[in-house]
């Protein structure tokens, strides 16, 4: 997993690293006498075989009060860990002053706030032991929890990562044993294939783990996961290798007022499901519907601890679709006579911002300057959030929609913007419709689809989790929407996990899920070393098609470099393009009339603003190939191509189109070229990356979306129900004849 922005940023601290050791077991053994030359030599015992090394990772925010109680737990080990790393999660300088006692003992990490999954990421990173274990700042370890868990280590080298039972304790108060964990897991090997994977997962808590490096390989902690991104790992492992859980209580859980997961439930939930949801194949059928189940009771009984009960209803119905049962009947029961009672509101303390709406396309218009400023403060931002993409956009297929763009202000100063639309699609079965609000730029018609990438908010960077809050607020209000969907939202946008734990609540249904992988090549700073870092068989087809291409005339990379290039070659991309498509059966893009006006009008706003390219290829006089996208920053997307289908099939004019304009784009500074969502095998024969993207949707609990439930329901059942029958009527065939 490729670290956050945030982690990128990060410090080694003045304090002087303890020097790496390995361990050595503590055994003392009398020496034997030497031998007499009278008496024959004993054997003499193998000496004890040495222990993995192991490194804590301690992540730390605001914790100058509890670190160094966790510290000296770590310390008085009598296993003694090698090392010990202390993340600072954007906290305060008190920190410094209260590990200042271990200086000689502790490496200090700093780097801004993004979570404790990010602190836990940097750390594992840093981390050389072989074997890595985690604490929190405000819980401690047992002395000898070290050294039972490196016992089933050696005994079991099958398993890759052993935790333990725990004590819970409020602060100040005496200390018992978490009752949530489930005994019958205690003690013995664990494995995938028990039909509980994921009900294991949930038994180890992050203050009790630890892990062999080479079974973590490059498994981390999702960063976009506010909470419960311990139980995705966790899982994640848990398929990779065996896992062992010890029966003994072996470190102390201080319930901290505060903490995320323990006083915002709906958050720690809604995240728990989302998982669940990402790992649905994996568990299959059965176990998804259990674990489901399990979630949402969990939810309501959370909720009724707290005097929420009134919500528990649509909780309630979501356990019994998943597990349906007479006692689910009565729950439910139970549950509608509690919504009767008075709601509970629970509410956090957010500044307060000033939230205004767009409706018209004169407003949007008028909001450029202001749209341009903030897009200029968010460097991570793409071509997809700009307000010429955008604008552009709702001109051209704003017919039948509402603009609903939500602005958030500060004093005055726009820090946010939510360009938001609305419309009716058809609902579930084809049966009544469903009010969806959507981001600008998707949901055109089939025939004339632009298929927009990286959609995402623009808000001010480090302001995302306020101005996500207020615009979920502001939504939340709206009376007229049956559900929220965002598509093609990149995986390290960070509003999308704030967005989503502000939408986190029981009369919501939150869902994430991942799309089509992207496809990035990584640029060099040379073409020589871009050519040197692809793989030998793709040089070899390289050189020799620029070769063969060679041979037909000579070549030359004509670049739009005004508007005036841009307006004459674009009919010629625009030809090319459609050649190769008619030359398949295809109609091509251009051949809807709303597809060409948009990118007629987009190409030349962001052509003004630096933010278009278009290459041509030529062999001598002759177009042969078309290259037509958008930049920003050092970033380069490819949108669309063409090539001449007419010309020697031996050749492909494509690879070498692209080889030219990305050394073009080399030579212009930049370092990656973004060829978009979809693994087709052409963009895979490069060196590249893969980074995925993500649907969100939030939809309310309410009788459309109950509806499309049941229909969801229905069919799941049905083709559950065709599927058995059809492996039960495939014959069995005839034993072979003897």
């Amino acid at each position: 997993m490729v670290q956050s922005a945030a982690c990128a940023n990060t410090s080694r601290y003045n304090l002087r690293k303890q020097p790496f050791r390995f361990f050595t077991p503590s055994m003392s053994t009398p020496l034997p006498a030497s031998p007499s030359a009278t008496q024959p030599a004993e054997p003499v015992a193998s000496p004890p075989a040495r222990l993995p090394s192991v490194s804590v990772v301690i992540p730390a925010y605001r914790a100058a009060a509890t670190i160094a109680a966790a510290v000296a737990s770590v310390l008085a080990q009598t296993a003694p860990a090698q090392e010990i790393i202390v993340v600072d999660d954007g906290g305060d300088d008190a920190l410094v002053d209260a590990l200042a006692p271990f200086s000689t003992q502790v490496t200090l990490l700093r780097k801004p706030n993004g979570g404790a999954a990010s602190a836990r990421n940097l750390g594992i990173s840093t981390a050389r032991g072989e074997l890595v274990a985690f604490l929190d700042a405000d819980d401690t370890w047992e002395p000898h929890k070290l050294t039972r868990q490196l016992e089933v280590l050696q005994a079991h080298p099958e398993v890759g990562m052993v935790g333990a039972h725990l004590y819970l304790q409020q602060p100040g108060q005496a200390r018992s044993l978490d009752p949530d964990i489930d005994p019958t897991l205690f003690d013995r090997v664990l494995k995938a294939d028990e039909g509980q994977t994921f009900h294991i997962a949930a038994m180890f808590w992050t203050g009790t783990v630890v892990v062999r490096r080479e079974r973590l390989g490059e498994d981390r902690f999702d960063e976009a996961l506010s909470t419960a991104e311990d139980r995705d790992l966790w899982f994640r492992l848990l398929c990779k290798a065996p896992a062992y859980l010890l029966g003994e209580a072996l470190a102390t859980c201080v319930l901290m007022p505060g903490s995320l997961s323990r006083t915002q439930v709906d958050r720690d939930m809604t995240n728990l499901l989302l998982i669940i949801d990402r790992h649905h194949e994996a568990m299959g059928e059965a176990e998804y519907e259990r674990a489901k189940a399990r979630a949402h009771l969990r939810w309501m009984a959370q909720l009724r601890a707290q005097g929420r009960g009134s919500e528990t209803l649509a909780l309630a119905w979501a356990a019994w679709r998943h597990a349906p049962s007479v006692r689910g009947v009565a729950r439910l029961g139970r549950a509608a006579l509690s919504a009767l009672g008075p709601v509970a509101r629970t509410t956090g303390e957010t500044k307060k911002l000033h939230i205004e709406e767009v409706r018209s396309l004169e407003a949007l218009r008028a909001l450029a300057p202001e749209w341009h400023a903030l897009y200029a403060a968010c460097p991570q931002a793409t071509v997809s959030t700009s307000w010429e993409w955008l604008f552009t956009w709702w001109e051209v297929f704003g017919a039948g929609r509402e603009l609903k763009v939500l602005l958030a202000r500060d004093a005055g100063k726009l820090v946010g913007i939510a360009p938001l639309l609305q419309r009716r699609v058809p609902g579930v079965g084809g049966v009544g419709h469903v009010r969806r609000l959507e981001l600008l730029a998707n949901g055109e018609p089939e025939a004339d689809e632009i298929h927009t990438e990286y959609l995402d908010l623009l808000i001010e960077p480090g302001r995302e989790a306020e101005v996500s809050k207020a615009m979920w607020d502001a939504i939340s209000r709206w009376t007229h929407w049956d559900e929220l969907r965002m598509l093609s939202v990149p995986s390290g946008s960070r509003m999308r996990m704030h967005f989503r734990d502000a939408a986190a609540c029981p009369r919501t249904r939150v869902r994430d899920r991942q799309r089509p992988q992207a496809v990035v090549i990584p640029l060099a700073a040379t073409p020589a070393a871009f050519m040197a870092a692809q793989g030998r068989k793709m040089r070899e087809d390289l050189r020799r098609h620029k070769r063969m291409l060679e041979q037909s005339g000579p070549l030359r990379v004509e670049r739009a470099a005004t508007l005036e290039d841009l307006r004459r070659l674009f009919p010629t991309f625009i030809a090319l393009h459609q050649a190769l498509w008619t030359s398949r059966g295809e109609p091509g893009c251009f051949a809807s009339a709303a597809f060409t006006l948009f990118h007629e009008k987009v190409s030349e706003r962001l052509f003004a603003t630096g933010q278009t390219h278009l290459h041509i290829l030529y062999v001598g006089d002759k177009p042969l190939a078309a290259r037509y996208g958008f930049n920003r920053g050092s970033r380069m997307f490819e949108y669309q191509s063409g090539n001449d289908p007419t010309f020697d099939p031996r050749i492909s004019v494509g690879l070498v189109s692209m080889l030219l304009c990305m050394e073009d784009a080399i030579e212009r500074g930049m370092t990656e070229y973004d060829m978009g969502e979809g693994t087709r095998p052409y963009k895979l024969r490069w060196t590249h990356e893969l980074r995925t993207t993500h649907t969100l949707e939030i939809s309310r609990r309410n009788a459309r979306m109950a509806w499309a439930d049941t229909v969801e329901l229905i069919t799941q059942v049905a083709r559950r129900w065709r599927r058995k029958n059809a492996v039960a009527a495939v014959p069995t065939p005839p034993p072979p004849a003897a």
